[in-house]
């Protein structure tokens, strides 16, 4: 969904999405998925999106392997300005970012992608690491069974030898 800048009134613009032709295919959902964005333009060819998405997606921890919902709630807000001459510059010249600009998109065309926006922000909103609870345990390393079932379900030795015992020769 294209918004070109002369399509947002002065008063702004608020737009419920109920088409997920945007939603990442690399990740499952559970249920619906909220949307509500808001467009409000400046007169200094900049344009403020805000918005909101509410979803729970299906993650895999990265420790037991298992699958768990992970609630998707936040706000999150996204300034595009058009600049006119968009070239890339052949030199590196240094310049310092300020906190407004590190928050800035510039584009060379007065539209705005919002469902480029919206895949963008469901991607930043999941964790790096992801846990199905900050105490999860894993799995087994020896025989690969979920170590959050119980003990009983590793059959392997619990106490096994370190890994570093074949540094204790070099130590004598």
């Amino acid at each position: 969904m294209i918004i070109q800048f002369d399509d947002i009134p002065p008063e702004g613009l608020r737009l419920f999405i109920d088409d997920l032709s945007w939603f990442p295919e690399e990740f499952d959902k559970k249920g619906s998925v909220e949307v509500d964005i808001e467009l409000e333009r400046q007169e200094n060819n900049l344009v403020f999106l805000w918005g909101d998405i509410r979803a729970t997606l299906i993650l895999q921890c990265d420790r037991c392997l298992e699958k768990f919902e992970f609630p998707l709630a936040g706000r999150f807000k996204v300034d595009f300005e058009l600049v006119e001459n968009c070239e890339t510059a052949t030199t590196a010249d240094e310049h310092f970012c300020s906190d407004s600009e590190m928050d800035t998109s510039l584009i060379d065309r007065p539209e705005v992608d919002i469902f480029a926006v919206l895949a963008q922000q469901v991607r930043l909103s999941v964790p790096m690491k992801r846990l199905c609870s900050d105490n999860c345990r894993g799995i087994c390393p020896q025989c690969g069974a979920n170590l959050n079932l119980g003990d009983d379900t590793c059959r392997c030795q619990t106490v096994s030898e370190s890994p570093f015992k074949a540094l204790s020769i070099l130590k004598e």
